[in-house]
């Protein structure tokens, strides 16, 4: 994971035809990385942006910004989650709720928050997993588009948990799997219907998608061994809410 000094940015040309391509989203003090953003599906005005935020000791959290007029103002602050934060994901559903998906190294944990006012006001954490202390890495998210049994909206969380190997170099194929949570009652509980397991291969920045009938789709890198180097992207698609997948295609 790379750390620039760096501004939040929004590419909102699309959005502000009467205004200049980049707009300036929050005077944050804090250094701000890893950006995400995602824009209200009932209300095309409310954007939801997000960013890691860092002070000069790298204490890292997670900012949350909103706007209510299309782009042209922000509100938000830079600490949502607290200390130890990493890694955020913003996302609605098709309801207009947003979830605000990040990790947290120094309790092991991937966590969701929700807000039903367009990032205005947030929920307490709840926790998707316990993935253990340094061992996982690049959580994703993505929620469905139509409703399942419970008359709810799937939601779906893909992450790299890293296997412990003593004594590996940087030349070494490091295992690591693939994990896919799922929730369907709003966010509430979270399980684990699938794993993708790989026993001699470093797979990183793994993304889950969803398609207009419910399907989703899961893709990663297969980046060989500890240094970066990404040798394969892998992509399957699963039709049964993720309880199983096809078998893999390389892109």
């Amino acid at each position: 994971m790379k750390y620039y000094k760096a501004f939040i940015f929004a590419n909102l040309m699309f959005l502000l035809p009467s205004v200049l391509s980049q707009t300036y989203v929050f005077p944050s003090q804090r250094a701000q990385i890893e950006t995400s953003v995602a824009i209200n599906p009932t209300n095309p005005k409310n954007i939801i942006a997000t960013a890691i935020t860092q002070s000069t000791s790298s204490d890292n959290r997670i900012g949350i910004y909103y706007s209510l007029d299309q782009g042209l103002s922000w509100n938000g602050t830079d600490d949502v989650t607290g200390p130890g934060s990493g890694d955020p994901v913003i996302d609605f559903d098709p309801d207009g709720g947003a979830y605000l998906l990040y990790q947290k190294r120094n309790d092991g944990k991937l966590y969701i928050k929700k807000s039903n006012d367009g990032g205005l006001n947030w929920t307490a954490p709840i926790m998707v997993a316990n993935l253990g202390q340094n061992n996982f890495d690049k959580p994703w998210l993505a929620i469905s588009p139509i409703r399942n049994e419970n008359g709810k909206f799937n939601i779906y969380v893909s992450v790299t948990s890293f296997l412990t190997v003593n004594n590996a170099t940087t030349t070494d194929p490091i295992p690591s799997d693939i994990v896919v949570y799922r929730s369907k009652d709003g966010a509430s509980t979270f399980q684990s219907p699938y794993k993708e397991l790989h026993s001699s291969y470093y797979l990183q920045g793994s993304s889950v998608a969803i398609g207009p009938n419910g399907e989703v789709y899961l893709a990663w890198a297969d980046l060989g061994t500890i240094v970066p180097e990404t040798k394969r992207i892998h992509i399957k698609r699963s039709t049964d809410e993720a309880n199983s997948f096809s078998e893999e295609h390389i892109v």
